[in-house]
């Protein structure tokens, strides 16, 4: 079954290659916008239909909020060239931090993952860990438009990879309470820790949400913060939960 149409016109993504893979190579090489609007019509149909999240651009997915949160799924940049999916959600009464200032995320624009979770075949580098990637390179120039197709195939052969586990994730964690269990499950986890040390934050917030706001509070003066100011706010903030 072919996945677009024979005479697709891919001519726009001409637009979008990297000057250097113009002068220096023979394959395609996208700079980040280019590569951002390719994988948005690769795969956001298939993120709407099966995950019911729309694109809020960025390279971000959500679905609408119910009960004061909502399934987010973000590219997770590796480097330049390289990326994978995270998935997780985000909360309306959970401030983020930006310049040492707190604001909530709650409009598209400021969409922002809360916890999330990885594919375990990326960060435990499986054997399977390719599948899990998507890139910014395709191979040759000269062959462009039949080039730009097999990356689009690429990152359908990647999310339809993924979803599996998007799916499971979601229904592990379909309640507050899931929720806070699957944070304290990733709390004990090193990866975990080191690039989302805010869990411990937001579990905090939960526990206020659900109404122990006394308990939250001595739970929070316990974190360790780069920044007492910050902390002070985030007390500050959770008055309002």
């Amino acid at each position: 079954m072919k996945l677009f149409k024979d005479k697709e016109d891919f001519s726009i993504y001409k637009n979008y290659i990297c000057k250097l893979s113009q002068q220096e190579s023979k394959n395609i090489d996208l700079n980040f916008e280019g590569w951002k609007i390719l994988i948005d019509e690769s795969i956001t149909k298939i993120i709407e239909d099966k995950l019911q999240m729309k694109y809020l651009g960025n390279g971000i997915w959500a679905t609408d909020y119910d009960n004061h949160c909502r399934k987010m799924l973000e590219l997770f940049i590796i480097n330049n060239k390289y990326a994978t999916f995270k998935w997780g959600w985000n909360f309306d009464f959970i401030p983020i931090e930006k310049n040492k200032k707190l604001f909530y995320a709650k409009n598209d624009k400021q969409a922002k993952l809360h916890i999330f979770e990885v594919s375990t075949d990326f960060y435990k580098n499986t054997q399977n860990r390719k599948k899990t990637i998507v890139s910014s390179l395709g191979k040759e120039l000269s062959s462009f438009d039949k080039t730009i197709l097999e990356m689009k195939e690429s990152y359908i052969n990647v999310i339809n990879y993924l979803l599996p586990t998007i799916k499971k994730y979601y229904e592990k964690t379909d309640s507050y309470k899931k929720i806070i269990e699957d944070i304290d499950n990733k709390l004990t986890n090193n990866y975990y820790s080191f690039i989302n040390p805010e869990m411990r934050v937001v579990k905090v917030y939960i526990k206020a949400f659900l109404g122990n706001k006394e308990g939250a509070k001595m739970e929070l003066e316990t974190i360790s913060f780069k920044n007492e100011e910050i902390k002070k706010e985030y007390l500050l903030y959770l008055d309002n939960v």
